[in-house]
């Protein structure tokens, strides 16, 4: 038994994990009332790690991949049902329950804390944004520097990344109890205290806070964010949070600051350059060439510093024609594919051009389905947007990795708790709109 829920010298797998958070989500689900429909879909998105990682060696590979495959669909599935127009619209914006927004958030830390110290292999990504913020603090461009704990041998991640971890890895001690990444922990950490407020706080200005406090106590006990952010401790958390307050931003009409969080959120990881197509489809070319400018311009000075040059681009991009081994890539959508014509570097070169493609694509769907709601687009329906934008790029990888799953899932679950709000509240807000309809105009005017 213990070996099946822990590896190592008794670090927990993903099923001990999911065992312990598993039971208590749901609970939380029941407690608050969700639809069955909307808490359907938060269980679904917690099972795909248990496919990326270290899945049972008795479950054979056309069973996983047609498992893993079936469930991201249905996911997307479910997001443009919502884009289509079953989302519920918003409402007068009602005061946030603090002390059960500020308990999820306390909750949320107490659940992934301690796994700095149960996991000490901590992954390659945070140790190397803490060795670069380190070099930055020390007066050097980490763009010009060896930076061992990356595969190109300089730091990989355009400046978004670096700059969030800077006052967390300036601040935090060189060593914690042990722990000897303590900046980079508490930058991810942070994140998801923000996170789990902000999904509370979205639910409440949207007019549906019982709605907010189901996506943030699904935040708070969902078993692949709780590994995420206490094992991986991975840059991808902060992607999801900047989309988060992107579709936020958008859906109550702040078009500049939405576009500003969608570069913050391209300047930590590129993957989320499918969210410009979105901004350019639904709120047109100023959003979006504000959101492409915001990642040029905090990555400037760094490739004018010492001296110009593209400092750090050629390892930013490195991960686009990586070579992966063949076990790693059978974690992919398109390991059917590669069964059949191959692993080599022109076959990999042409799934990822696919791949990013169709993500593109789909940002751009996502738009155009969200102009032609009604304007201002509710919350539920921006979420959804924008979750369905992430969530393609991640089935379509040419290789899925676990901690792609956190690009879409932060506004995932805002959608799905907005959603999935008792049904009482969404009459209340249909008798609105109809009693406001029959004077003249409408509830989202």
């Amino acid at each position: 038994m213990r070996a099946l829920l822990t590896y190592g010298p008794g670090i927990p797998r993903y099923l001990a994990l999911w065992i312990a958070a598993a039971p208590l989500l749901a609970a939380a689900l029941v407690v608050l009332r969700a639809r069955p429909r909307a808490a359907l879909a938060i269980g679904l998105s917690t099972l795909p790690t248990f496919l990326l990682h270290n899945p049972p060696a008795w479950l054979p590979f056309p069973l996983r991949w047609l498992i893993l495959t079936g469930i991201l669909v249905a996911l997307g599935l479910w997001l443009a049902g919502r884009l289509r127009g079953d989302a519920p619209p918003d409402a007068a914006a009602r005061p946030a329950r603090w002390p059960l927004v500020l308990g999820l958030a306390a909750l949320a830390i107490v659940l992934r804390a301690p796994l700095a110290w149960l996991d000490p292999g901590i992954a390659d990504i945070p140790r190397a944004s803490e060795t670069a913020a380190r070099q930055l603090l020390d007066g050097r461009n980490p763009w010009t520097q060896p930076n061992p704990e990356t595969v190109a041998g300089t730091y990989q991640y355009p400046a978004g990344s670096l700059l969030a971890h800077l006052p967390f890895v300036a601040l935090a001690p060189r060593e914690l109890a042990g722990e000897a990444w303590a900046g980079a922990r508490l930058t991810v950490l942070a994140g998801e205290v923000a996170a789990v407020v902000a999904l509370a706080l979205a639910g409440a200005a949207a007019g549906h806070p019982r709605g907010g406090v189901i996506a943030a106590a699904a935040y708070a006990l969902s078993p692949t964010l709780i590994r995420d952010s206490g094992m991986t401790v991975a840059n991808d958390l902060l992607l999801g949070l900047a989309a988060l307050g992107a579709a936020v931003a958008l859906a109550r009409g702040r078009v500049a600051l939405s576009a500003v969080l969608a570069g913050v959120a391209v300047s930590v990881k590129p993957a989320a350059v499918v969210l410009l197509p979105l901004l350019l489809a639904a709120a047109g070319p100023r959003a979006a060439l504000l959101a492409a400018a915001v990642p040029v311009l905090l990555q400037m000075p760094f490739l004018l510093w010492p001296a110009p040059g593209l400092h750090g681009i050629a390892a930013i991009l490195e991960p686009v024609g990586r070579s992966e081994p063949g076990a790693v890539l059978e974690y992919s959508t398109w390991a059917p594919v590669y069964r059949l014509v191959g692993t080599g570097e022109a076959a990999l070169r042409a799934v990822g051009s696919l791949g990013a493609g169709i993500g593109l694509a789909g940002g751009w769907w996502a738009g155009r389905k969200l102009r032609a709601a009604p304007a201002p687009a509710s919350t539920a329906r921006t979420a959804a947007a924008f979750s369905f934008a992430l969530l393609v790029p991640f089935l379509f990888a040419f290789v899925q990795r676990t901690n792609y799953q956190d690009w879409y899932l932060a506004p995932f679950l805002l959608c799905a708790g907005l959603v999935g709000a008792p049904s009482h509240s969404r009459g209340r807000v249909r008798r609105r709109t109809v009693a406001r309809e029959s004077i003249g105009f409408r509830v989202d005017e």
